[in-house]
Order: C-alpha cells, then structure tokens, then sequence
C-alpha cells in the first residue's frame, strides 16, 4: 500500500482532476460543433428553399414599420424594387475584402415611388492606391433593382 501512496498526493491529484476538466471541456466543444453544423445546414437550407419561391416586389413582401418576424419572412426572397437612386445618400462600409483586395461595399438609398427608402449594396469597389475608394456614381433615373433582403451583420 505504501508503494501506491503518492497517488493520493496533492500534485497527482490536482493533475487527475485537471485532466478531468479538459475531457469535459473537450467533449463539450465538440458537441458544440456539432450543433453550429445543425445551425449552418439549417441556414443554407432556408437559403436555398428560398430561392425557388418567385419573385416579388419589395412592397408586398414588407411596409415600413413591420415587426421583425414578417421581415425575417422576406430574407433571401428574391425581390424587385423600383426608383431612384439617392447618390447623396450614399454610405461606404469599409473594411471588406474581395478576393483579397481591400475595399468598401458601396450602399446607396433607393427612393421608391412610395417614398420609402431602401438601402442597396450597390458592390465592391477596390482602394486606389491612396486608400480611397475608386469613385463610383449609382446610375441616374429611374431603375428596378433584383436583389435578396439580408440584414447587414449575420450570425454565422
């Protein structure tokens, strides 16, 4: 018996009950991976089923002032709207990258004839040497836009 002894010393026992709490938090995050899987293959199936559905103008989907459930029910439907391009409006998101090149998205405010306003992301333009973006004008007069409601920031 006194051979095995040591075995109940502190320093072996503290390393037992630290290897303890790494099997746990291993196992864990794996059934946390599995479960951000669930999540992403759920996502990529609303996606996809969404895409089949027809296309509909913006405005019968969602009004202003509408909850977030009826427009969680218009993300990734493909919609069209109409109007005109509010170039003052325009916003530059930055930090974004495309295919490694550094740039903004441009979002530029669509004028509906309702007079509601809708913000389109517009495209990627790429920084010119001086860091600025490559200026890019939204196209003059009345256009009808295709696109697919998203919100800004997902979670992935």
């Amino acid at each position: 018996m006194r051979q095995v002894r040591f075995l109940f010393g502190p320093r072996w026992l503290l390393s037992h009950l630290l290897v303890v709490l790494l099997i746990f938090t291993m196992v864990n995050l794996g059934f946390w991976q599995l479960r951000r899987l669930d999540e992403r293959r759920d996502h990529n199936a609303l996606i996809e089923g969404r895409e089949d559905e027809p296309v509909v103008p913006l405005q019968d989907l969602v009004r202003p002032g509408d909850d977030e459930d009826v427009v969680g029910e218009a993300r990734f439907r493909t919609v069209t709207a109409t109007g005109t391009y509010d170039a003052d409006g325009t916003v530059e998101i930055r930090n974004r990258t495309q295919d490694g090149v550094a740039g903004v998205w441009m979002m530029t405010p669509l004028v509906l004839g309702s007079g509601d306003r809708v913000g389109i992301v517009r495209g990627f333009v790429p920084l010119g040497a001086n860091g600025d973006p490559h200026p890019t004008a939204p196209p003059d007069g009345t256009v009808t836009v295709t696109a697919r409601p998203r919100p800004m920031i997902e979670q992935s």
